[in-house]
């Protein structure tokens, strides 16, 4: 609350606002718990993309390979 961004190099900051993060024994990536939320909400926006992308992908592969099976099936073709 009320603190200045962080020049350039002057250290860790909050990967949200920019804001300097004192230094502690174990280094956080953000100031607050609520930055921390909107980060792993981000996160899991982003894996849930990945997730449905890479499923879209997967089917359109197997939709192809089934089709040229029942390709192969009609020009006499036996596996």
């Amino acid at each position: 609350m009320g603190e200045v961004p962080a020049a350039e190099g002057a250290g860790r900051t909050c990967l949200r606002c920019d804001t300097s993060l004192r230094k502690r024994r174990i280094p956080r990536l953000f100031c607050s718990p609520g930055h921390a939320a909107q980060g792993a909400f981000a996160a899991v926006l982003v894996l849930f993309a990945v997730e449905r992308f890479g499923l879209r992908f997967m089917l359109r592969v197997v939709r192809a390979a089934l089709y040229v099976a029942h390709l192969r099936g009609w020009f006499g073709f036996q596996d």
